[in-house]
């Protein structure tokens, strides 16, 4: 999650403040207050002047939920009401979505705007880890919209009301880019229960606002400030030098010695550190003093892990391609955890993150001592990479289907419309094929790439538990490819549109060494009814991307 602050208001600070008055002595004035003075009257906290409220959910009116929004006017957080919604017994998703009329302009900017709203949960534990926040100014959720996951946001949400306090500038992107923050219309949040309701599992959000991010706010996770040498490890003695340095006291100084050729700068953490960051939305910070770049042998590494080992629960950076950007004295490292190797048991995990390694060499022995030196070493969050458009759907050209490909132009998920396919009555197989008219990077690898598409799907029930998704680099569907078989995607499919997301890493890939993902040309997917349908049915396709899958 991108710095996202979720602030949890509960009932527990009236519960101290209670027992505070409860405990203390009550000392009683006479009856007779003749020529006695009221007590002064505290004034009122200040106004938040950038506070502006996109909607303060106190009407039904532009609200859409699963069933009918209902507005519940006790036990709100602010103003008459709140809107209620249910996901109810033998279902598992809920949504809330407000369009608004006319746009909000909330004289906020990326840099410093915030989302707040309050959002009522009466069992956490039923909720499924995925799911999304979405703000936009299209009047869609696709376009021109700003978006935070729900999984970020779940391991800390209670039983009860939590307020949400949520950074524009820690937020993903709409592939068309960020909402007009001065043409605010559109507000989604979605999510799933792990299992399917067997009562009625009843949510609420109330109070959705904007304001502008108070000053000082933390915009990081610290690792080490290196003003301390305690816990550091290096070759000889390692010092903390209380001048020239980044912030603080100082910073960590380590010497390579004339006639040595190697340094490194080792800290096991004290206690595990909680990152509040993601695979794809971490980055690791720090400030590194080169005396002399020229000297550096091209290896060497970087390694953040939560085994207090650097050679497990790891994620990691080669010097190598790092050093040729390097110049004499500071530079502020910006290391993706996203653009990071994974060490195979898994990886790091981010919540109890505990050892920081960086080691190198020099390409002779030293002549004379080479100092460097470490500073502010954190953890921020940024944006997840964008996703790469493999189709829109808008367009039949270049389409194969079974009969001829259509564009629909209303329902669709994203941009001007969605391709539709039809199983003809008596018919008993479909198709979507697509050969690119340009091979296309996708700038993920088979280990962190996950390609993602809208299936619309008029009854799951009727389908054969058969058929492939496929996707390769040789305009063949039997060559150079990674496939996923319909039989598991199909259990978890419901009526009507679909948000297919598939692994690359859990995908089957071709024996002649699977897909180039620097040159993807074809797209397909394939499948049969369980019965010859005695009406036409019809399928359908929208927004077809490759993004980060962790």
């Amino acid at each position: 999650m991108k710095l996202s602050k979720l602030i949890l208001i509960t009932s527990l600070l009236a519960v101290g403040i209670f027992i505070a008055h409860g405990c203390k002595k009550e000392s009683y004035t006479s009856r007779d207050t003749s020529g006695l003075k009221p007590p002064p009257v505290e004034p009122p906290p200040p106004v938040d002047s950038s506070l502006v409220t996109f909607d303060a959910a106190d009407d039904k009116a532009g609200w859409e939920t699963v069933g009918d929004p209902v507005v519940v006017s006790a036990g709100q957080k602010e103003g008459n009401g709140y809107i209620q919604g249910s996901i109810t017994a033998g279902n598992d998703f809920l949504q809330f979505i407000k369009t608004r009329t006319p746009a909000l302009d909330a004289k906020l900017t990326k840099d410093n705007g915030q989302l707040m709203f309050w959002l009522n949960i009466p069992d956490v534990s039923k909720l499924k880890k995925d799911g999304q926040i979405q703000i936009s100014s299209s009047g869609q959720p696709d376009s021109k919209r700003y978006g935070w996951p729900l999984a970020d946001l779940i391991p800390a949400l209670r039983n009860g009301w939590n307020q949400i306090i949520l950074n524009f500038n820690e937020a993903n992107e709409a592939g068309d880019g960020g909402a007009d923050m001065s043409s605010l219309n559109y507000f989604k949040i979605f999510f799933w229960t792990t299992d399917k309701a067997t009562a009625n599992f009843t949510c609420g959000i109330d109070g959705i606002q904007l304001r502008k991010r108070p000053a000082g706010e933390q915009t990081g996770v610290g690792i080490d400030n290196c003003d301390d040498a305690t816990g550091w490890e290096t070759v000889g003695t390692p010092v903390i030098v209380t001048s020239g340095q980044k912030e603080g006291a100082g910073y960590l100084q380590g010497t390579i010695k004339s006639g040595g050729d190697f340094l490194q700068f080792i800290k096991t953490l004290p206690a595990n550190l909680n990152t509040k960051a993601t695979l794809l939305t971490g980055q690791l910070q720090f400030w590194f003093y080169v005396q002399d770049v020229s000297v550096l042998k091209a290896d060497g590494q970087i390694q953040f892990s939560s085994s207090k080992d650097p050679d497990k629960n790891r994620i990691g950076w080669a010097l190598a391609p790092i050093i040729p950007t390097l110049r004499n004295g500071w530079n502020l490292l910006k290391l993706n955890f996203a653009d990071g190797g994974i060490t195979g048991d898994g990886g790091p995990d981010l919540t109890a993150m505990n050892y920081f390694k960086i080691f190198f060499w020099t390409k002779d022995k030293a002549a004379a001592d080479y100092n460097f030196g470490l500073d502010d070493i954190k953890v921020v969050l940024v944006p997840p990479p964008a996703p790469v458009v493999v189709d829109a759907c808008d367009d039949a050209t270049g389409w194969e289907t079974v009969g001829t490909p259509v564009i629909v132009t209303q329902d669709q998920k994203e941009g001007a419309g969605y391709l539709q396919g039809t199983i003809k009555a008596g018919g008993d197989f479909l198709q979507f094929i697509k050969t690119l008219p340009d091979n296309i990077d996708t700038k993920v690898t088979i280990d962190n790439g996950q390609l993602q598409f809208w299936f619309y799907v008029p009854d799951p029930a009727i389908l054969k538990l058969d058929g492939q998704i496929q996707f390769s680099s040789s305009k063949d569907p039997d060559k150079k490819r990674v496939g996923w078989p319909l039989a598991k995607v199909i259990p978890n499919l419901k009526k009507g549109w679909n948000l297919v997301s598939l692994n690359m890493w859990e995908g089957e890939q071709t024996g002649d060494g699977g897909p180039d993902l620097t040159a993807m040309n074809y797209f397909k997917i394939f499948f049969w009814p369980t019965d010859k349908p005695t009406a036409d049915v019809n399928f359908g396709l929208d927004g077809i991307i490759v993004q980060r899958g962790r």
